[in-house]
């Protein structure tokens, strides 16, 4: 080949490309989530046994970009990072990719109604919603709380849904008055509201306040 190339004297040079096409690859892609025991450790979603693996397909030598699970996978929980970026290896045998998941935090707060104020709280996702006092309100009587979403709460040992809009009660129907139902934080904010009726007797008090038209400050010995 070189011979049919430029000669100079005794030499002859002719180039020649050789090309070589990057293999392409497939790599495992590890997803976990974040404990909500212990935040420094990672693991399978909660109710999960096993960790979430896709897999993602570059060229060897190149550059992959790896994206997060889609929102309806990762409910209540955030990607530590929107895309991971590698070097696809030659050999990805036993070669992975580990992605992060952050658990999130949301807003509890407590519509009392004209009742006493309760604080507001901020709890991560999954997390016990801590219990909290019986609330009063003058000249009415006190009936329980209605969550402004779904819940999951565990009573006697049994988990146990709490429907959107509906008075919170036990087993045996009784509201629950303090929030102790072991219920789980959702993926949102949520806002208890409580539920009142009219007390059928309340205290009063009526005063009579009267003052002569004649009074005359100046002499205080005139009777009021």
């Amino acid at each position: 080949a070189a011979k049919s190339g430029q000669q100079t004297w005794d030499t002859w040079q002719k180039n020649q490309d050789f090309k070589y096409p990057p293999k392409e690859n497939y790599i495992n892609v590890k997803h976990v989530f974040q404990s909500l025991t212990d935040f420094n450790e990672y693991g399978p979603k909660d109710g999960d046994t096993d960790a979430i693996y896709t897999t993602a397909k570059g060229k060897t030598g190149s550059l992959l970009e790896v994206t997060s699970l889609p929102k309806s996978s990762i409910e209540g929980f955030e990607p530590e990072t929107d895309i991971l970026s590698t070097i696809v290896p030659e050999d990805t045998k036993d070669f992975e990719i580990e992605y992060r998941y952050h658990r999130k935090d949301y807003d509890v707060n407590y519509d009392t109604v004209d009742g006493n104020a309760i604080p507001s709280r901020r709890l991560y996702y999954g997390q016990k919603i801590p219990t909290v006092e019986t609330p009063t309100k003058n000249g009415s009587v006190f009936l329980g709380w209605k969550p402004s979403a779904n819940l999951v709460g565990v009573l006697n040992s049994v988990e146990k849904n709490f429907n959107k809009d509906e008075v919170i009660k036990d087993a045996k129907g009784d509201p629950i008055f303090d929030l102790n139902a072991k219920l789980k934080m959702p993926a949102q904010d949520i806002t208890f509201t409580a539920v009142w009726k009219d007390a059928p007797k309340a205290d009063y008090l009526i005063q009579f306040w009267t003052e002569k038209t004649d009074y005359d400050d100046k002499y205080d010995t005139l009777p009021l």
